[in-house]
């Protein structure tokens, strides 16, 4: 792990990455922390976080990882606004001390630094907010889409003139059938207000009332555990299970047996668990807005209001399964295509720039053009 002191500076970079947690254990991140470590077998990645996981430091073995530690006892980043600003402070430090072609920057305040590097950012938004929130929020969220860049990324076209490219790098369908257990619910994702699990708990409720079989699974977790608890207290509910945490063996396992899985996140980026039950042939119960269920258009998929009624009557009346995927899904070279692209333009500009510098004035041109090139970092072909 590397830190900022004299030793480090000036180290060069094709890819600098920069989120708030760099971790395996929720969606958006999980997504980042993969691509980069995907990046760093062809380009030279450097990873600046507020906080990382050791199962991130795992499969980040090829990147230099910059890490203040500042979200230590911070479970959600946007609740703490005071080590927000330290971090956004801390990654200009940083990048003060490197140099690099390219910055990606992780929903949703690491996406402000595109202010300060407008020349060298790509950004990445997962999902937008609802009118609901914060007004602060809000605002974080208007400049962070407003904010100039060279590129918004996102999992699905959210607005005007975003690169739309799924967070999947690679995914080999497991062989496994499904094989429902009989009136077995599963829900996977973090334990958050956005992932509408009181609204489940209520629509559990009353399908349970018509089917005594019925049970609940949830893997996750997350600030909402104890909440969740007292719910269940308090509704007498005692068929559910909350597991915080299953290997890929066991998430798979549960998705291959549940007779339902249920996702009710709104607003939510794409849904890699949606994404593999759906895959797997399992019945699948959302919501109309969830961006995988409308871009695959699955028979598997039945999608609701999020109304605990109406989801109580689609757990009671499922869609039918549907046949697995068999093809493996792949958006790797997607990526590092974009990566290439925005490289090569940015290169072009910066000839021009030279050129331009140099017909000016062949003598400080020549100088100006040195230092170009002493900035310039290639991106390598692979």
């Amino acid at each position: 792990m590397q830190n900022t002191n004299s030793s480090q500076r000036h180290k060069t970079y094709d890819i600098v990455y920069v989120t708030d947690v760099a971790s395996t254990r929720s969606g958006g991140n999980k997504f980042f922390v993969e691509l980069a470590a995907e990046a760093a077998k062809i380009f030279r990645v450097a990873l600046i976080t507020g906080k990382i996981t050791q199962d991130a430091l795992r499969i980040l073995t090829k990147v230099d990882i910059y890490s203040g530690d500042i979200y230590k006892d911070c479970e959600i980043p946007h609740t703490c606004p005071l080590k927000a600003a330290k971090f956004l402070i801390y990654a200009v430090k940083v990048l003060s001390t490197i140099k690099y072609r390219l910055l990606h920057t992780n929903a949703h305040l690491p996406n402000l630094l595109a202010y300060l590097y407008p020349h060298r950012a790509i950004a990445t938004i997962h999902h937008l907010e609802p009118p609901s929130l914060h007004p602060l929020t809000q605002l974080i969220q208007l400049l962070e889409i407003k904010a100039p860049k060279l590129a918004l990324h996102a999992p699905h076209k959210i607005t005007q003139g975003a690169v739309a490219i799924p967070p999947i790098l690679r995914y080999l369908p497991p062989k496994i059938q499904h094989t429902p257990r009989r009136g077995l619910v599963l829900m996977i994702g973090r334990l958050e207000p956005r992932k509408n699990y009181h609204l489940a708990l209520a629509a559990f409720k009353i399908a349970k009332t018509l089917r005594r079989d019925l049970k609940l699974v949830i893997i996750g977790d997350g600030p909402l555990r104890q909440d969740i608890q007292k719910t269940l207290t308090r509704l007498n509910l005692q068929d559910v299970e909350i597991k915080p945490y299953a290997t890929e063996e066991e998430k798979y396992q549960l998705i291959a047996q549940a007779e339902v899985f249920l996702h009710l996140g709104h607003p939510e980026g794409f849904s890699l668990a949606a994404f593999e039950a759906i895959t797997l042939g399992t019945p699948v119960v959302t919501h109309p807005h969830l961006p995988v269920a409308t871009l695959l258009k699955a028979p598997n998929v039945q999608t609701v209001d999020l109304d605990a009624a109406q989801i109580a009557k689609a757990l009671l009346n499922p869609p039918p399964p549907s046949k697995p995927l068999k093809k493996p899904v792949e958006f790797i070279n997607t990526y590092l295509t974009l990566y290439r692209n925005i490289s090569e333009k940015l290169k072009y500009r910066e000839d021009l720039k030279g050129y331009a510098q140099s017909s000016n004035n062949s003598t400080s041109g020549a100088v100006a053009n040195s230092r170009i090139s002493s900035r310039r970092v290639p991106i390598y072909k692979g």
